[in-house]
């Protein structure tokens, strides 16, 4: 984990503003929070706005991308207690991602920590080329994590995507965190 990451990674905490509402059907499935990237153009001066593109997009017109010189994008940061009404054990975290080739070794980041100490209780970096079967095409991933014992529900939860040393465009859109079962 670089140096610099808690830096950065508060930088772009940013609460994601295009949230849906959960409906009746979105709890019966146990979705938490998701954002397709459609209602955040104008919200923010954040320097991780520029990561917002029209580009490509898996829905919508508007998605996330990390390359050289936007090593971190858009992502959700949130309390645990503002994520779910009671202390989730697993969340399933997905996302549509476009990964041009195989050169681009972009990561999708859990992390969770303590606010108050900056202690890091969690962080999991799912390796996007290691989970998508097909490039320039879009794909659904998704991991589930568990949630570590010493997270309460001041604990801070944050999902983003990050460049790591992909020298190439990497896209991500329509993200959604679930209670795993």
């Amino acid at each position: 984990m670089p140096r610099y990451f808690t830096l950065a990674a508060a930088l772009l905490a940013l609460s994601l503003s295009g949230c849906s509402d959960k409906s009746q059907s979105d709890a019966e499935a146990g979705l938490l929070t998701s954002n397709d990237f459609e209602h955040l153009n104008g919200w923010s001066d954040s320097p991780s706005m520029a990561t917002l593109t029209t580009e490509k997009a898996h829905s919508g017109q508007y998605s996330v991308v990390v390359k050289p010189g936007a090593d971190y994008g858009l992502g959700y940061g949130n309390l645990l207690s503002k994520l779910s009404a009671s202390r989730p054990n697993k969340i399933t975290v997905s996302a549509w991602v476009f990964l041009p080739s195989n050169q681009a070794p972009a990561v999708l980041v859990t992390q969770i920590t303590e606010p108050a100490t900056n202690k890091v209780y969690l962080w999991d970096g799912m390796q996007l080329v290691k989970e998508v079967k097909k490039f320039n095409v879009w794909q659904k991933v998704e991991k589930t994590i568990t949630v570590p014992a010493e997270a309460t529900a001041t604990s801070r939860i944050q999902i983003y995507p990050w460049r790591g040393d992909s020298t190439q465009p990497v896209y991500l859109d329509d993200v959604e965190v679930k209670l795993a079962k």
